[in-house]
């Protein structure tokens, strides 16, 4: 398994499209010119240069080169057959951008997924199944993001065109609740019934987490005896999506841009949405490195007090604690306000070059999407296809 993983770049496509500086705003995202290959007659949309950038990335990549510019151009032939199973990936991963800027700098911009589903459309020839699935961040309201963006009527457009090919679509929620904030904690809580099944999957001594102290490990939520308890004796389970086992393809449509707790988001790190159970996906490790952590690079107390308040407040779900832990952030506000000297925080939450935990949750994740079959059992050989 581990020489399997070792898999090289064989080719990389860049398209720059000169003027083009803003995603399309118009669903359905038609491209910007009538196309020999297009799978559906449709209006074309002369501002759509998303489209025509990802369909010459296909042409750079030489797939299907003999054909391009034909009625018969399938630049996903060799992926995709037939009556398979595809999804699709995207990131979406907040329904807004935290640091106040665009929403279009932090997650998969629609139009760039109408363009990868027509080529599917065309190699999957009539039979199949396309799913857009993602497991974004505990508070995100998928809906809010699906109609800001124009992710809702793309679906509606889409949905009866792929049945009228004998190809079912369908975009999916894959997380099992989501999460609502208040005074920058959890505050509620809703189960999401959408339908979504999941797979338990351990990946046991195989796992990068092995090596680590599993019992300082922090998960996405404030109980962390659940990430713990994931983890210890050596298991190391994640909770999988069950659409994302039974794909045949799987084809990654990341958003390039930095994160606090890896560096960087790219097709790795875009896998951690196929984790259902946020708890179960280790971040950090509680405390400083001093103290064999990587939560702080150089802890205050009032940091340290803040995290084992988090865990007696808020890690048992108690809503008394709620109040009890809103107290505590604003003594902390008052307390650092009349400090006559200016407080240096530390790095915090696992946001800096120290975390040696999120890096290893990450490569576990690739390693279940390309080796767990459809019941969670890990083979040594690659079970699906990935793009």
């Amino acid at each position: 398994m581990e020489a399997a993983l070792k898999h090289h770049l064989d080719d990389l496509a860049i398209a720059i499209a000169s003027g083009a500086s803003r995603y399309p705003e118009k669903p359905p995202f038609n491209p910007p010119e009538e196309y020999p290959e297009s799978p559906f007659p449709s209006p074309i949309h002369p501002d759509n240069h998303v489209y025509s950038m990802v369909r010459e990335c296909l042409r750079l990549l030489q797939l299907d080169e003999s054909n391009f510019g034909r009625p018969e151009w399938n630049p996903l032939r060799t992926l995709i057959s037939p009556g398979q199973r595809v999804l699709i990936k995207p990131n979406f991963v907040l329904h807004f951008n935290a640091g106040g800027g665009p929403l279009t700098a932090v997650v998969t911009h629609p139009s760039i997924i109408r363009a990868i589903v027509d080529y599917v459309v065309i190699a999957l020839n009539g039979s199949g199944s396309i799913l857009v699935g993602d497991s974004p961040q505990m508070n995100c309201d998928l809906q809010k993001l699906n109609e800001s963006l124009g992710m809702n009527k793309l679906a509606e457009y889409l949905q009866p065109l792929c049945a009228a090919r004998g190809i079912e679509f369908q975009v999916v929620d894959f997380r099992d609740e989501q999460a609502y904030y208040k005074h920058g904690i959890v505050w509620n809580r809703q189960p999401l019934r959408n339908g979504a099944s999941a797979v338990r999957v351990g990946l046991g001594t195989e796992s990068f987490m092995e090596p680590i102290d599993n019992t300082r490990l922090y998960g996405a939520d404030y109980d962390r005896s659940q990430t713990v308890q994931a983890h210890a004796g050596g298991k190391h389970e994640y909770v999988i999506a069950s659409a994302v086992l039974s794909s045949d393809v799987v084809i990654s449509v990341p958003k390039l841009k930095v994160h606090r707790k890896v560096g960087t988001t790219l097709n790795l790190k875009n896998m951690v949405g196929i984790n259902c159970d946020k708890n179960h996906l280790a971040h950090y490790r509680v405390g400083s490195p001093a103290t064999g952590g990587d939560e702080f690079s150089s802890p205050g107390w009032d940091d340290r007090a803040e995290r084992r308040l988090s865990d007696v407040l808020l890690g048992n779900r108690v809503w008394p604690g709620k109040y009890g832990f809103l107290a505590w952030k604003a003594f902390r506000k008052l307390f650092r306000a009349a400090k006559t000297k200016n407080i240096e925080s530390a790095f915090a939450f696992g946001n800096w070059h120290g975390n040696d935990t999120a890096w290893r949750m990450v490569l576990d994740l690739n390693r279940i999407l390309m080796f767990a079959d459809r019941h969670g059992n890990m083979s040594s050989a690659p079970q699906r296809k990935y793009f």
